[in-house]
This record gives C-alpha cells, structure tokens and sequence, in this order.
C-alpha cells in the first residue's frame, strides 16, 4: 500500500515537473537539465530513504537510470512519458530483475 503511494506521488511529481520546466525553459536542453538535476536530487537524497524502508526497484536499470536515459535519448517529454509508463508497469507482481531498456 506504502509502495503505491510513492509510486503515485513520484508520478504525479515527474508531471509537475514536466509542466514547470517546460514553461520555465528557455533552450530545449533547458528542461531535460532541470529534468536530470531533479533525478540525481532523488538518487543521491530520496533513494537512500526508499532503500532503508525496504523497497527495492524491480527492473533493471532502475526507474531513477531509466528516466535518466529516456530524457537523455528522447528529450523531456517523450522521456517523462516513457518514465512515466514504466512506473505504472511497476506492481507486486513483476518479477524483480526484469529488464526494460527505453
């Protein structure tokens, strides 16, 4: 249950800051850097907390590298998008290790 509701605040907060950069961004580069700022933020901050209560990515590379590569690849939205698509896929009942290459 606690595991859903991460899941759902980190997809509501990749959408926000999808939105945001989006409006803020002056270069095309400009949102995908505020993008990937935020995702190390979490790796280096919000991961360590998510690894101590227990909960572990099930998919190999994990959700934060996935985003990270999507942006990387495909730009914000498309990234966000594929990001946000692969947290959806995530649930109990997929098998950990499973790999998922954007």
């Amino acid at each position: 249950m606690v595991a859903i509701r991460k899941r759902r605040l980190l997809f509501v907060l990749i959408f926000l800051l999808a939105g945001t950069t989006t409006l803020l961004a002056w270069s095309p580069s400009a949102g995908s850097n505020a993008a990937l700022a935020a995702i190390h933020a979490y790796r280096r901050y919000g991961s360590p907390l998510v690894t101590r209560a227990g909960i572990e990515c099930r998919f190999q590379p994990t959700c934060s590298r996935y985003a990270e590569v999507a942006i990387g690849k495909y730009g914000l939205m498309k990234g966000t998008f594929l990001t946000a698509k692969r947290l959806l896929r995530c649930t109990p009942l997929t098998p950990k290790g499973t790999v998922d290459l954007p």
